[in-house]
């Protein structure tokens, strides 16, 4: 089973269709405005990670990266954009092959 977590934005339910569609099927999503959301930790099964920078504080975005990185997850920074995410997405899909 292949996991994302999608930190930060409030209505990312076309997000969660373009993921599945990509093969992902957990979608864990943080909203980002709840100040225990620092704390959390990010699911082992997770396999890449995507911030929505639109909607989440520097202090969370950074723990996010950081704990990211020492999982070894790719880590996506972007604005709420379905296109944007989706270049990312196809780029991932392009360096994995």
């Amino acid at each position: 089973m292949k996991g994302a977590l999608i930190v930060g934005g409030y209505y990312v339910e076309p997000l969660k269709r373009l993921l599945k569609d990509k093969g992902i099927d957990l979608i864990v999503h943080w909203t980002g405005d709840k100040t225990n959301d620092v704390r959390k930790m990010i699911p082992r099964k997770t396999l890449l990670v995507l911030i929505l920078c639109d909607f989440v504080n520097h202090t969370l975005a950074r723990k996010v990266k950081e704990e990211a990185g020492r999982m070894g997850l790719p880590v996506f920074c972007c604005r709420s954009s379905m296109g944007e995410v989706r270049m990312k997405l196809n780029h991932l899909e392009s360096v994995a092959k």
